[in-house]
């Protein structure tokens, strides 16, 4: 859930949709990331200045993400977004800046940060 999310972000997708078939809100990440072996030991440091977190709501054409779906539940893809479908099959898959406030709540922490967070704005 992401109960911080805007009107102007969710317009922002859905016009970026209409334009690329695929669009999805993303920021900038600001810790630093590894790429971990299964024991433990740091394999690699990844270029932050290339990644970035992405965020919902995620838009995309009906008809390209009906064809994704189909084929994704035919050949068991394993995919962990509506996005990651979409670039599974080779389709470009355009961003947009999101909102660091478009916090998403998963965890009990999440949800205590969020109400932090409501009381004050």
């Amino acid at each position: 859930m992401r109960p911080f999310v805007s009107y102007n972000l969710i317009s922002s997708c859905v016009e970026g949709a209409y334009t690329h078939k695929a669009c999805i809100p993303v920021i900038d990440v600001t810790d630093t990331i590894k790429e971990v072996s299964d024991d433990g030991t740091v394999l690699n440091t990844l270029d932050r200045s290339m990644l970035r977190a992405v965020q919902t709501p995620q838009a995309f054409d009906y008809n390209l993400m009906r064809d994704c779906y189909i084929k994704a539940v035919t050949e068991d893809a394993v995919v962990t977004d509506d996005a990651s479908i979409a670039e599974f099959y080779g389709h470009k898959v355009m961003t947009i800046d999101g909102l660091s406030r478009n916090m998403k709540i998963t965890t009990p922490l999440d949800l205590r940060i969020a109400e932090i967070f409501a009381s004050i704005y």
